[in-house]
């Protein structure tokens, strides 16, 4: 094999080994961009996510302050009832 041979299959190995790092190396540019973009969206998702716990505790704890309420005013009509039988 000629020399010339040998070094053009070697330039040509070495030129396809190369083309195929930089195709590896777009492919792990695009799953970190990916990944990136990944981590912003649970970020998003997690703020929205203790944003709506938080609005359900408040919920929660409006609906503890009604419900003592209307169990106050359905023991004061029981008074109502009862003095207005008792007339």
């Amino acid at each position: 094999m000629k020399g010339s041979t040998k070094y053009q299959l070697l330039k040509d190995d070495f030129d396809h080994a190369v083309k195929q790092i930089e195709l590896r190396n777009k492919e792990i540019e695009l799953l970190r961009a990916s990944r990136d973009s990944s981590i912003h969206e649970y970020r998003q998702l997690f703020n929205e996510r203790m944003k709506l716990k938080e609005e359900i505790e408040f919920l929660k704890d409006d609906v503890q302050i009604r419900d003592e309420h209307i169990e106050r005013l359905e023991k004061e009509l029981q008074e109502y009832k009862r003095a207005a039988s008792k007339s």
